[in-house]
């Protein structure tokens, strides 16, 4: 990510223009409810948890059915991990790691890791029928398509505008970012 801002298209400058939270607002956009500014910012958590509460969504959206039950909520983990890292932290099995992390988050936040689950299911209450159905892949579809839209969309102009696509954002020439707006 340090290196996009010397990325050119045809020995121009670019610029990228990040249109971050997709998949809560295209689930918001099903629902026809308007999404938070940021659904990953959550009320009573730092701002600075972003990052973990942007995984713990996703970790609702593709979880099956089953793990709704918060008594299944041990098995998520949230995205942090020990500094330093335990001696043999590739040796312990998978849910010995999983507890270890989940230790850490409340040592760090001082509330454990379900609290911020049940926050961001409260939070997004709208959307919650997407919560524990594995709607993830299905959303991500979606949102590759909304992708390929907008650069066919803009190679389809009268001056063809060459869009790169990098996860939540696009990458186009300085000038022509109002129009990748606008598509």
């Amino acid at each position: 990510s340090e290196y996009r801002k010397f990325i050119e298209i045809d020995g121009a400058v670019t610029v990228e223009q990040d249109y971050s939270t997709n998949q809560a607002r295209i689930m918001y956009a099903k629902v026809g409810v308007s999404p938070p500014i940021d659904s990953y910012i959550v009320e009573g958590w730092p701002e600075g948890i972003r990052p973990i509460a942007k995984k713990a969504f996703n970790q609702l959206i593709n979880s099956k059915p089953r793990l709704a039950n918060e008594s299944q909520w041990r098995l998520f983990a949230p995205d942090i991990v020990p500094n330093p890292l335990p001696r043999n932290w590739h040796g312990y099995t998978k849910n010995i790691q999983i507890q270890i992390r989940r230790e850490e988050f409340e040592r760090r936040y001082g509330r454990p890791y379900d609290d911020l689950i049940r926050d961001l299911r409260d939070m997004h209450g709208p959307i919650s029928e997407f919560f524990f159905s594995e709607a993830w892949g299905r959303i991500q579809r979606l949102d590759s398509d909304v992708a390929e839209r907008v650069m066919v969309s803009l190679l389809d102009r009268d001056i063809p505008i060459t869009v790169l696509p990098i996860h939540d954002s696009f990458i186009v020439q300085i000038g022509e970012a109002a129009h990748l707006d606008a598509i």
